[in-house]
């Protein structure tokens, strides 16, 4: 098990500033049968329940039993599976995997507004009402061709389209969902370069 000293500094690490990696960690956890909230409920002894309703869904391999968004947060770590389903982060891996400093253009002002902090930029929409249309274009004044697109959730699709001094990424978020949201894009291209893109706010029933 992890040193409880690190879950607790964790709790201060908001996971927003994280890289790519602490949402590919919740991907891959979010979708394995050791994460609690994936067992059927009249398979959860009362204690189990009891610990999932005060820290959230938790790893229940025997030798770890941490609360899941607060260990992946700590990059040295990895998951105790065997073998393991997320390694522990290596400094030159998230190094090589950011990009060149490109110019990029929010194309739908009226509905994000879009901040940037490096390689990762965050267009929020504030409030959106069920069923309304999320889809956004954001522009990456980058000529080389992309060579992945990719979201953490099916909820979120991206699409691209190349133009002559650039590309463009369109991204639509499944607004039938009511409630908050906060998704990342990554787009790679041939460089192995990478630009993240999250998207972030809050649906809600039409009044």
């Amino acid at each position: 098990m992890i040193n409880p000293f690190k879950i607790i500094k964790s709790r201060f690490i908001d996971g927003e500033t994280l890289p790519q990696w602490y949402e590919d960690r919740l991907e891959i956890c979010s979708k394995c049968p050791l994460n609690s909230k994936n067992i059927e409920g009249d398979k959860k002894s009362l204690g189990r329940k009891s610990w999932e309703l005060i820290a959230g869904s938790h790893c229940t391999e025997k030798s770890c039993g941490c609360t899941i968004v607060e260990k992946a947060k700590i990059k040295s770590e990895q998951c105790p599976d065997t073998p393991p389903r997320w390694l522990a982060e290596k400094k030159e891996e998230v190094e090589n995997n950011e990009s060149t400093d490109v110019k990029v253009e929010n194309l739908s002002p009226h509905k994000v507004t879009l901040t940037k902090d490096g390689n990762r930029y965050t267009a929020s929409y504030g409030d959106l009402s069920k069923g309304e249309d999320s889809k956004i274009t954001i522009k990456i004044f980058d000529t080389t061709s992309i060579s992945n697109i990719s979201s953490t959730c099916g909820c979120t699709v991206p699409e691209r389209v190349s133009v002559e001094d650039g590309q463009l990424i369109s991204i639509k978020y499944d607004t039938k969902r009511v409630g908050q949201f906060n998704k990342t894009v990554t787009v790679t291209n041939q460089r192995k370069e990478k630009i993240f893109i999250t998207i972030k706010g809050t649906v809600k029933n039409k009044q």
